[in-house]
């Protein structure tokens, strides 16, 4: 049986998975607590920088940048020759930077400069404890504020999941700072064509009890025992999970709804992109049914490019196939110059 969010979803429903909390192996850490702000201050926990020693496969020194709003830390990987063209990652939810050490690795090798950011609530980045703090906008604004704190310019984007929705967000209005756009099973969300399975991970999503179990659920190739600690080092307990807690449930799903209007008029926009844009999806996510379809008919950039379809590929088609993900991006990256 293919291994992939369908089957997570079936178990939840025939009671087989239990709504159980965190069962990490290693013993929880003290939550390290700090306010951000003086002017408006929120509770910020940082996961223990020991939870990320020794992760295979993920060798590079951590830098920070503040983002706004609430003067928050984000953490990033750089990599690759400073004069290559910039590669912008952007992860999913419940993943993390690490999700993404194949193709920085990759993308380095090959000359490019890469930018790997993790999200505000994730990775090693700052985690506020109050799930109002983690809203669409603000996970748009912190993203605006990492692009424009370090001035990248000429970027090629390459997001999935939940960096999609952000990441769509970001390039469409700031596209003077983009050069081309590849996405992978994401969306930017209206309220309709909302799927029945998307319904279902919302619902799992608040009881789930590691991230680890979600990744490998969400992939076809099996994840090393090493490799599952570290998709879960970021959250030693639950009071570190806000921001994967909220994330599901921040999806609009309703098209009355802010975020799903604000995004039906960024649709307009995108109906005006002119830039390359290219999709990569899974045949067997079923998170975002047809999603890739609509981007190649309402966006002029996605006219006449090699848009594909991965078989045998989970939701998080970058752990499955990394090395063609990087074969096909680093081919339309080059063909748009």
């Amino acid at each position: 049986m293919k291994n992939n969010l369908t089957l997570v979803f079936l178990l939840l429903l025939i009671g087989i998975i239990g709504c159980s909390t965190d069962n990490d192996s290693e013993s929880p850490q003290e939550p390290v607590q700090e306010p951000v702000s003086e002017e408006n201050t929120i509770e910020v926990l940082k996961t223990p920088l020991e939870r990320f020693q020794g992760l295979p496969d993920y060798p590079w020194e951590p830098k920070y940048v503040t983002v706004m709003p609430y003067d928050l830390e984000m953490h990033y990987v750089e990599a690759g020759p400073a004069d290559g063209q910039i590669v912008l990652l952007l992860h999913g939810n419940p993943n993390w930077g690490y999700g993404l050490r194949e193709l920085i690795a990759l993308f380095a090798e090959n000359g490019y400069h890469v930018y790997a950011p993790d999200l505000i609530g994730f990775g090693k980045s700052d985690k506020p404890v109050s799930r109002s703090v983690h809203t669409y906008d603000n996970q748009e604004a912190w993203i605006t504020s990492f692009v424009k704190a370090l001035d990248l310019k000429e970027v090629y984007l390459h997001c999935q999941d939940w960096g999609g929705l952000i990441g769509l967000r970001v390039a469409i209005e700031n596209p003077e700072r983009f050069k081309s756009v590849a996405i992978s099973n994401t969306d930017l969300p209206t309220g309709d064509n909302v799927s029945e399975t998307f319904l279902n991970w919302q619902v799992f999503s608040q009881t789930v009890p590691t991230y680890s179990f979600t990744v490998q659920s969400a992939t076809f190739s099996p994840l090393s025992n090493a490799e599952l600690v570290a998709f879960d080092a970021p959250f030693p307990e639950e009071s570190y999970k806000a921001g994967p807690r909220q994330l599901p449930l921040a999806v609009p799903t309703d098209p009355n709804v802010e975020d799903a209007q604000k995004n039906s008029v960024l649709w307009e926009k995108w109906e005006q992109w002119e830039k390359p844009f290219l999709t990569i999806f899974s045949v067997d996510d079923n998170i975002s049914p047809d999603a890739e379809k609509r981007f190649q008919e309402r966006i002029p950039g996605a006219q006449n490019q090699p848009h594909t379809l991965l078989p045998d590929t989970g939701h998080f088609i970058r752990e499955d196939e990394p090395e063609m993900m990087f074969e096909l991006l680093d081919a339309f990256f080059e063909s748009g110059q």
